[in-house]
């Protein structure tokens, strides 16, 4: 997704308890690196930010899970599209 190679992204997702736990995940990783960068920036004077390579691959991951939010957020760029098995569990599920 990082690059326009497509005109079209289709994901098919496990069931539906799994897809909402997935659709967390973006806000669950931004909170985690939130917590990070507050210790990293408590700790500054005790830590030594350039000799840790990954704070820039920290930065990285926060602005992609940032991207990730505000697409799945647009509608104009993503689409839901629910498609279940036709029982009774499946049609509950949806609801």
């Amino acid at each position: 997704m990082k690059t326009s190679d497509y005109d079209l992204f289709v994901m098919d997702s496990a069931a539906s308890g799994h897809l909402f736990r997935f659709l967390e995940t973006p806000d669950i990783v931004r909170e985690w690196l939130k917590t990070v960068f507050r210790l990293l920036i408590k700790y500054k004077g005790v830590i030594n930010l350039s000799r840790i390579h990954s704070v820039e691959s920290l930065l990285d991951l926060s602005r992609d899970v940032r991207k990730i939010q505000e697409t799945l957020a647009n509608p104009e760029t993503t689409e839901f599209v629910m498609i279940t098995i036709p029982e009774e569990m499946g049609v509950r599920e949806m609801k």
